[in-house]
């Protein structure tokens, strides 16, 4: 139910059901997905990224990325946006960690490791337009 209403965007509704199972001892085999996804839904990205904190998979290191760069820290977005992007099998989802990377590395001032982030996304998933478009070679998105 908890993935259902995550796809269906009712954050508030979802929030509502994972506290709820929660204060009645529930267990969720993805607990730290729910728990990410709940407080980024607030707004609270520090409590989002203490959820995603040492989980090892691609995805939750994408998102701990991500929730760094919400909270306007991208020095601690790359490593875990760098891990995810090698980690990824999936070209599409390799293709994402390396735009939020390059996203992060130019907020750093990395212009250069940003255009070699959008060069490896673009090579990742050649069919992503804004990957391509930021690598410099492919139309505006």
């Amino acid at each position: 139910a908890l993935a259902i209403l995550f796809e269906l965007g009712r954050y508030d509704d979802m929030i509502a059901l994972f506290e709820s199972g929660e204060a009645r001892g529930y267990s969720y085999r993805e607990r730290w997905f729910y728990a990410a996804a709940a407080n980024a839904a607030r707004g609270d990205f520090a409590s989002a990224a203490s959820a995603l904190e040492g989980i090892e998979s691609p995805e939750a290191s994408l998102a701990l990325g991500i929730a760094y760069r919400a909270m306007g820290r991208p020095e601690r977005a790359a490593s875990p946006l760098s891990a995810a992007a090698i980690a990824f099998e999936s070209p599409a989802a390799a293709c994402a960690a390396y735009k939020e990377l390059a996203w992060a590395l130019r907020a750093m001032g990395d212009l250069d490791g940003a255009a070699g982030a959008f060069a490896a996304a673009a090579s990742a998933d050649p069919d992503d337009s804004e990957a391509a478009f930021h690598a410099g070679e492919g139309p505006p998105p």
